[in-house]
């Protein structure tokens, strides 16, 4: 990272959080726990270090859930525990999970907590031969009981379920609010859809829409399916009625679902 790139100062407002969709916080949330976890676990990881990622990882481990719900304790946590993270891996580096998930985001955009998201338990399964107890301890600072008394392979696929399950938690409740503004966003597309359902009816086939990369076919009467906006083609077969006016690029890039 160009040195010009990172900030003097960092003003961190848990405030000014509060109004993150809950996608984005769990998706960050579960960034600063990479960060903190890889820090951890890094060749470069020493005492001081991991001072800072044992308790970021307990922090964020123990408020993450409620930041994603909004609460005003988690979102000062969170700010919190991805500042102390910061603290320790700007010192000594991450791993393989940030080096697999930037290419992620780079060629199909996916979001970098996401694609940590994702990346992080197995990567954690594949560096686990290499840690000695510091999977134990990652999974107490993760909240798992009964860590002490657990063998070392025990211990360390505790670690791993303790930070899939959570990952999971805050995934499920991102995707509810996502649902819910998905039938928002849908209600508004049919009412803009109908209004170019005679427009689009109306353009031979060919031409305009070849120029623009459309695949046009006719559009039956639009109606909100449970899976989407669907138009209903002549012929019966089941198409996203989005899919058809703005093309294969938007569906694939995954702009609706």
């Amino acid at each position: 990272v160009d040195t010009n790139d990172i900030p003097e100062i960092a003003v961190v407002d848990p405030d000014m959080m509060a109004t993150m969709p809950k996608g984005l916080t769990a998706a960050t949330g579960m960034d600063a726990l990479t960060h903190a976890i890889e820090g951890y676990i890094t060749k470069g990881a020493w005492e001081l270090s991991d001072m800072f990622h044992l308790k970021a990882i307990e922090i964020i481990a123990a408020n993450l859930r409620g930041a994603v719900e909004n609460t005003a304790e988690g979102r000062k946590q969170m700010a919190l525990g991805q500042y102390i993270a910061g603290m320790g891996f700007s010192n000594v580096g991450l791993g393989l999970v940030h080096s697999m998930a930037h290419p992620l985001g780079a060629v199909y955009d996916t979001p970098h907590g996401v694609a940590n998201a994702i990346i992080l338990p197995t990567v954690m399964e594949y560096n686990a031969p290499a840690t000695g107890e510091k999977y134990r301890d990652i999974a107490k600072a993760m909240g798992v009981q009964g860590t002490d008394a657990m063998s070392l392979d025990d211990a360390r696929k505790a670690a791993v379920d303790a930070v899939r399950q959570l990952g999971a938690d805050v995934a499920r409740v991102a995707l509810g609010e996502a649902a819910r503004h998905q039938q928002l966003f849908q209600l508004a597309l049919v009412l803009q859809l109908g209004k170019l359902q005679n427009v689009l009816d109306g353009l031979a086939f060919g031409g305009l829409n070849k120029a623009a990369g459309v695949q046009h076919r006719h559009v039956g009467p639009l109606r909100v399916a449970g899976d989407g906006v669907a138009g209903v083609p002549a012929q019966g077969h089941h198409l996203l009625g989005v899919h058809q006016v703005f093309g294969a690029a938007e569906r694939d890039k995954g702009y609706f679902v």
